[in-house]
């Protein structure tokens, strides 16, 4: 079984984004289904536009954003 990782929000954002802000956890992802394919992270991006959405991010929830993916 393939594993992901996810970041979680676990407080909002007191004025720049912080590791404390967020966790990362670990999860299975099912089979992949046909035409379906598989990429990997590398790299994440928290943008400035991103503020005015993050209060309605509920705590416990994943974040998301922009990547770049190979």
């Amino acid at each position: 079984m393939m594993k992901a990782r996810k970041f979680i929000l676990v407080q909002h954002f007191k004025g720049l984004p912080k590791k404390e802000d967020v966790k990362i956890v670990e999860e299975e992802l099912p089979p992949l289904k046909t035409g379906e394919f598989l990429a990997e992270a590398v790299y994440l991006s928290v943008d400035p536009y991103m503020r005015a959405y993050e209060p309605r991010f509920q705590i416990g929830s994943s974040i998301i954003g922009g990547q770049v993916a190979k």
